[in-house]
């Protein structure tokens, strides 16, 4: 599995679905939607994906597809390509609470920053 942002769906059982964008980075995740942030770990070993994700409320209605809950963690194991994963698993010590994740990626991460966006860039302010 290639490193970059990928868009990523989630799906239990009931038909309940969720969306949203997660970067995966040398072993790292990070990610979120327009209520929750997602952070942890990941390891490919072949076409094996394993991960840890702690998915935590920032914002918004508070409603995660497993309800009110405002913090939890996924242990989550599967199958993943070049460009796409399916990872499906449950709420770390709730084995009852599945899930699936399933990623296609949509973007390199950016290795060095292209000339237009250096550091060094300085903003003027436009002409009256």
């Amino acid at each position: 599995m290639n490193s970059g942002i990928y868009y990523v769906i989630f799906t239990r059982y009931t038909g309940i679905f969720g969306d949203g964008l997660m970067v995966f980075d040398n072993g790292n995740i990070h990610g979120g939607d327009n209520r929750y942030l997602y952070r942890g770990h990941y390891k490919v070993e072949g076409n094996s994906l394993t991960a840890k994700i702690q998915i935590s409320y920032y914002r918004g209605k508070f409603q995660s597809l497993f309800g009110p809950v405002d913090k939890f963690d996924l242990t989550l194991s599967g199958d993943a390509g070049e460009d796409r994963f399916k990872i499906s698993g449950h709420i770390s010590g709730w084995s009852e609470m599945q899930i699936t994740i399933e990623g296609q990626k949509q973007a390199d991460l950016v290795t060095e920053l292209p000339p237009t966006l250096s550091p060094s860039l300085h903003l003027q302010p436009s002409p009256a």
